[in-house]
């Protein structure tokens, strides 16, 4: 059975009012992607759909960044290399939503690797990367 939705948990939480409000604005956005996906059967809008996760993906990693680099966070460096892979994959699934590919029998397939993206990359990413810098930031709060 395909998941159908990504329910919003504490462990998703790091603490920083700002960052955990993007967190949960990006598992909503996903979630309604998903809710797209399986409910748009000839698949034309879900190209267009999923760029708006990729765009709120860009603009929370470049909000983090920001506040990580303003405040020195020491593993900075590669924090930001990390979001630079993760945002380089989801480029590459948005490039396949936006193909004919998902009209042409691949949907499935490619919904389940987006799927796979969002919960096995980026919210491993916020449980493994991002809660760790939550002491730093709350040492300087």
């Amino acid at each position: 059975m395909m998941l159908t939705r990504v329910d919003w948990s504490n462990d998703l939480k790091v603490g920083v009012p700002l960052l955990d409000a993007e967190h949960l604005g990006l598992v909503e956005l996903f979630n309604d992607f998903i809710a797209s996906a399986l409910s748009d059967t000839d698949g034309l809008h879900l190209g267009t759909h999923f760029k708006d996760v990729v765009s709120a993906v860009r603009d929370h990693f470049a909000s983090e960044e920001n506040m990580l680099d303003r405040h020195n966070y020491p593993r900075f460096a590669a924090h930001k290399a990390h979001h630079h892979r993760l945002l380089a994959q989801a480029e590459t699934l948005q490039a396949d939503w936006q193909s004919a590919a998902p009209t042409m029998g691949g949907r499935d397939s490619l919904l389940a690797r987006t799927i796979d993206y969002f919960t096995d990359r980026l919210l491993h990413h916020i449980r493994e990367a991002d809660r760790p810098y939550r002491p730093f930031l709350m040492r300087l709060a």
